[in-house]
């Protein structure tokens, strides 16, 4: 009920940002106290980067940071395997400006990836894979639509690249002002 909710206050324009100066380092262990938790339940690997970041003050939506990785880290524990590999890893890109970090987030996993077929929709409301794996996962096809927007929302891009059987890599750029 939450994520229909949240995804009608998108699309309305009912989602305000707010920007607040924010330690980078501090939004992902918040997300990683949540995501280690489920992720020593099936016994994965998480692994966290941020060694490519070299302005960690920001000014961001906290909560709108931790809503896209906690979605996307969510998936990624939810569709890898018992010891798997999840990945999460943030690095700042050129160009390098005096106010502007250019920001990479990726959440790259070992698990059962997507079919070419289910990437062309995967951002529409309530798509899912129709696999016998994916459709015992639970969940309603709504938090993928809600990162997408999201990202849209705080000027970002995102891309994917799956393989099936091999696992799945999100990539997200945000431009974010230095704190």
């Amino acid at each position: 009920v939450n994520e229909v909710l949240e995804i009608s206050r998108i699309e309305s324009g009912q989602t305000e940002l707010y920007e607040e100066p924010a330690d980078m380092d501090a939004i992902v262990e918040e997300v990683a106290v949540i995501i280690r938790e489920q992720t020593q339940e099936k016994n994965q690997q998480f692994v966290i980067d941020l060694s490519g970041v070299q302005n960690h003050e920001i000014l961001c939506d906290k909560l709108r940071i931790k809503e896209i990785l906690v979605n996307l880290l969510g998936n990624a524990v939810k569709f890898t395997p018992q010891e798997g590999l999840i990945t999460l890893q943030i690095v700042q890109t050129p160009p390098y400006e005096k106010e502007i970090g250019h920001y990479e987030i990726h959440v790259k996993d070992t698990g059962c990836g997507m079919s070419p077929s289910f990437m062309e929709k995967m951002f529409e409301p309530f798509a899912q894979e129709n696999d016998f794996v994916i459709s015992r996962s639970g969940g309603v096809g709504l938090g993928l639509p809600i990162v997408q927007k999201l990202v849209k929302k705080l000027g970002g891009k995102i891309s994917v690249e799956s393989e099936k059987d091999k696992g799945t890599k999100f990539e997200i750029t945000i431009p974010y002002k230095y704190a």
